[in-house]
């Protein structure tokens, strides 16, 4: 299963992060999503939030579902227990609606090369949970 402290308990984690966070996007349901990340990864969990607000009140997003992740090479040892995987996330774009099913917000994937990113992540001795995710184009500035 995915709480083994191995590399493919480490996969079949991410993997299930991946497919729940794609359910929150969805369905403003992020609680499964949650379950994944550490407690200490602020950004996510506002993402989380941010969201859920949307559905909330009656909005949703369109899009959610077509975004892939693409895990590239193996996770990297960084000692203490600690690793980073490097990858990719595919997505056209994003639309949220508000309430009243007026697009208030359209993102479009513009430029690919900035969708690479690296996950760092660790087991706390019972599963693995995700620390931080961050984009490898704000490295480069």
């Amino acid at each position: 299963g995915y709480t083994n402290a191995s590399l493919e308990g480490m996969r079949k984690t991410v993997q299930a992060w991946t497919e729940w966070r794609n359910y929150g996007m969805q369905t403003g349901d992020y609680s499964e999503a949650r379950k994944f990340i550490s407690k200490d990864f602020k950004d996510e969990r506002d993402t989380y939030d941010l969201n859920a607000g949307l559905y909330k009140e009656g909005g949703w997003m369109i899009g959610g579902d077509l975004r892939k992740y693409e895990f590239h090479g193996e996770p990297i040892n960084q000692g203490n227990g600690k690793y980073e995987w490097k990858f990719f996330v595919a997505w056209p774009y994003y639309v949220y609606v508000d309430s009243d099913g007026k697009t208030y917000k359209k993102i479009r994937n513009e430029d690919y090369e900035n969708n690479w990113f690296i996950m760092n992540l660790h087991h706390d001795g019972n599963r693995w949970l995700i620390d931080n995710v961050h984009s490898l184009a704000t490295e480069k500035k």
